[in-house]
């Protein structure tokens, strides 16, 4: 199957909500800056061409861009989006770039499209569930304070969530 014939089809503003997800999973804590940023800048690429098609690009195209200084930053970064389930890539070959979109893991599909500034982090703004990030572990992270209005030293609490 080519790329063009596997790329899904994207809801009306795909890129902003892609990258609300990208905040509120913290997956920059997860996959590292650099790979959260390449994420960033290949979603608003899809964005740019209207999600009719997987965007391409060069190696030496895709650094500046993202503000790559050598290949080895650029190809780091994207393996970490691909381990993590975030990136989909087809590499190109002599005169082909290689193709790219953007992918939400199964396990952050279910979580809200909603803000997670310091309003919505606390306790009594009513925190759903579903508005909490999966762990690894099983937990779910809730950035913000804790219930007795103290940060972490992180800055995020750990909550168990039971079914």
């Amino acid at each position: 199957m080519s790329p063009n014939e596997a790329y899904p089809t994207r809801p009306s503003h795909f890129a902003h909500k892609f990258c609300r997800l990208l905040t509120k999973a913290a997956v920059a804590q997860r996959i590292g800056p650099e790979a959260c940023w390449l994420l960033s800048v290949v979603v608003h690429q899809e964005d740019a061409v209207r999600y009719a098609r997987p965007v391409d690009f060069f190696n030496e195209q895709l650094m500046p861009l993202c503000g790559f200084g050598g290949r080895s930053r650029l190809v780091t970064a994207r393996q970490k989006a691909i381990s993590a389930g975030w990136l989909e890539y087809t590499e190109g070959g002599k005169g082909r770039p290689g193709t790219y979109w953007v992918k939400v893991p199964p396990e952050y599909s279910q979580i809200a499209d909603s803000a997670c500034d310091e309003s919505e982090c606390r306790p009594e703004s009513g925190r759903e569930e579903q508005d909490a990030v999966p762990n690894p572990d099983g937990n779910r992270t809730a950035t913000g304070r804790q219930p007795d209005g103290n940060r972490t030293a992180t800055g995020r609490q750990t909550v168990t969530f039971q079914p």
